[in-house]
This record gives structure tokens, sequence and C-alpha cells, in this order.
């Protein structure tokens, strides 16, 4: 009787401890490409559970048109030369930020009414405008 009672702690201290594992998920890392359109990207930023978000620079760098509303904590990367261009609609921001804990590095903004809007609070930026 006593064995058994050691196989049914053991089992449950097992069953609870891969619970605990498998529920702790952290946000992924993703990359986009010159490719993706606004939607395509402001999509991804909505849907998934995502921590960083990194603009790869694979044809000529420049992103077109793309103006996204950032409203969860996140960091935003590029590669080198990577280019933020408003071409068509200039009364846009290139990012609109309404979370807290926003990073954004190495972008250069051109075109737009406003490179970067925050409404948020301990947002860090390097970037080129």
């Amino acid at each position: 009787m006593l064995f058994n009672k050691k196989v049914i702690i053991v089992f449950l201290s097992v069953f609870i401890l891969g619970f605990c594992f498998m529920s702790n998920v952290n946000a992924a890392s993703y990359s986009v490409n010159e490719t993706w359109d606004e939607d395509m990207i402001q999509d991804l930023i909505q849907t998934e559970d995502i921590s960083d978000l990194h603009f790869n620079k694979s044809g000529d760098g420049i992103y077109k048109d793309i103006s996204l509303t950032i409203d969860k904590s996140i960091r935003l990367t590029c590669d080198l030369n990577v280019t933020l261009k408003r071409i068509y609609k200039e009364d846009y921001d290139g990012f609109y930020i309404t979370a807290n804990n926003v990073s954004v590095s190495g972008f250069t903004i051109t075109g737009y009414s406003t490179g970067i809007y925050s409404e948020g609070s301990n947002i860090q930026m390097r970037i080129r405008i």
C-alpha cells in the first residue's frame, strides 16, 4: 500500500510539472521581407503572440507604404539599409505606437507625416529619419 502512495505522488508531481512547462510558452520572433504588404504585417502583429519582429533586406530594402499600429509590447528591428518609404499618402505614421515598452531600431523612415507617433510609455527608438 505504501508503494502505491509513492507511485501516485510521483505521478502527480510529474504531471503537475509537465503541465506547468506546457502552459509557460513564450512569445515568438518573426521576420518579414519586402514582399510583405502592410495588411500582412499588421495581421501578423495582431494575431500572433509576438515579442520580436525583424524586417529583412532581401531585395532593395524598401518597404513601401507600410503604416503599422503597434498595440503590444514588441521589439521592431531591421537589417542595415531598410527603409520605410511612404509614396502615395503622406498623412500617415510609419509606426503608430499605442502600447508601452516598445523598441524600434535601425529603420530609415521617409515620406510620412510622422515617422513614429507614440501614445505609449517607455518607448526606445534608434532610427534614421
